[in-house]
């Protein structure tokens, strides 16, 4: 059995469904009682260093996982967890970690970095690529900050502004220990770590839209469910076309799901699940137990809206409950926010909408122009640029080309949806992926 420690700075969920797709039992322990019946610690952790280390002495942790590794038992870090094995950190000040893991966490401060994803390298060092062994030459980089490997002055990886990078760590070492940045990037400007696009922007992914009604591939003009197009009947032949172009996110609407108010899709998700993607899903996800449902048939990422919006603490609940694996959705017409399939609206700016939401502990937000949805006019760049100078957007409605996706790169968003236009054969796919420096895996 698994233990999953809980101390208040863990995103929990994420972990469990993580272990769920292995099928791989684990309990949720609060404090450091009753783990005779542990294999394994998993030790998850978001935010900053010092307060962490605050809950896990209050909850009686750190003697606790201190004492577990001394005993040679097995202990995974996870994220911020992983650096709560170090010696410390000097992320806002000098804390003490647990001292499992030898180094201090250090900010790079000015270097750069690859974003969040795969990444084509070419390495400086004398060192044999990933993959020269035969298994492949793709590097992933969980972090944009690493720690610096023990016995070098060199963080894990520097990126130079071009296509070269340092392999973590000297001759024999593994990869840097992944560390979350300790601050937001400022909104509309360049993320902390990301790399340039080919004009100097940041890079921006790209997700590929699969539509679904009736079991089929469609798309709705402005949201209109009378003004249908069907592009085909075989979801997972769609989504292989765009793996095959190079793609690795997929934005996934379960059009019908959103028209019933429940999902009926889910058996087209778990299936879409074996493809590799990170999966991006909403529509019709208006309970608890239908989030939970898609997140078990695969969605990597769930979209909510109308529930959200039924009475003012379910935000913060379904916060706590979901963390980063639910991102809002916030579905503009008119000018105003629209739930219930885009047929209702709230009265509410999407202005006032994300500061509200923001309050409850969400830091990106799905925000789709419904008027321009699938008309390949063009997205509604005013609304992106001003929600995306507070805000983390991805960005869905209107995308035509590949001008519309630099605009929207270039204002801020930090991800966008095409869907028309690539089926219409006025995207080119691999083209836009290049264009956009691939994928973040977020």
């Amino acid at each position: 059995m698994i233990a999953l420690v809980d101390y208040g700075a863990g995103n929990l969920e994420n972990v469990r469904r993580g272990l769920r797709r292995l099928g791989r039992p684990c309990e949720v322990f609060s404090r450091p009682e009753g783990l005779e019946g542990a294999d394994l610690i998993l030790l998850p952790g978001v935010g900053a260093f010092g307060p962490a280390v605050a809950s896990l002495r209050e909850t009686g942790w750190f003697d606790a996982l201190a004492a577990w590794a001394g005993a040679g038992r097995p202990l995974l870090g996870i994220c911020l967890g992983m650096q709560l094995l170090c010696q410390g950190s000097r992320e806002d000040g000098d804390h003490r970690g647990l001292g499992l893991l030898e180094g201090t966490v250090e900010p790079l401060g000015t270097a750069r970095c690859p974003h969040m994803g795969w990444n084509r390298v070419r390495w400086t060092r004398d060192l044999p690529p990933p993959g020269a062994d035969g298994g492949g030459g793709g590097v992933l980089l969980l972090r944009p900050r690493l720690r610096p490997a023990p016995g070098t002055g060199h963080p894990g990886g520097v990126h130079r502004g071009g296509p070269d990078l340092h392999r973590p760590g000297g001759a024999g070492t593994g990869a840097g220990v992944p560390v979350p940045p300790g601050a937001q990037r400022p909104r509309g400007g360049p993320a902390p770590g990301g790399p340039p696009g080919p004009a100097g922007g940041t890079a921006m992914i790209l997700f590929p839209a699969i539509d679904l009604d009736g079991g089929r591939v469609v798309r709705l003009e402005g949201g209109d469910f009378d003004r249908p197009t069907d592009y085909g009947g075989d979801p997972l032949e769609t989504a292989r076309r765009f793996r095959d172009c190079g793609a690795t996110h997929l934005h996934v609407v379960d059009l019908q799901g959103a028209r019933e108010g429940a999902p009926r899709h889910l058996k087209v998700l778990e299936r879409l699940g074996g493809l590799g993607f990170f999966l991006q899903f909403g529509g019709g996800l208006r309970t608890p137990e239908a989030i939970r449902a898609a997140l078990d048939a695969g969605a990597d990422r769930v979209l909510v809206g109308s529930l959200l919006f039924r009475d003012p603490d379910q935000p913060a609940r379904l916060r706590e409950t979901f963390g980063e694996a639910l991102v809002p959705a916030v579905d503009v017409k008119g000018g105003r926010v629209a739930v219930s399939g885009w047929r209702e609206t709230t009265g509410r700016t999407p202005e006032e909408t994300l500061v509200d939401l923001a309050l409850a502990g969400y830091g990106r937000f799905f925000v789709t122009a419904v008027d321009r949805d699938g008309l390949l006019g063009g997205p509604d760049l005013d609304l992106y640029r001003t929600l995306a100078k507070r805000h983390r957007i991805v960005a869905a409605g209107g995308v035509s080309g590949l001008g519309d996706l630099l605009a929207l790169r270039d204002l801020g968003a930090e991800a966008a949806v095409a869907g028309r236009a690539l089926y219409e054969g006025r995207l080119d796919l691999p083209r836009a992926l290049e264009a956009l420096e691939g994928s973040d895996v977020w």
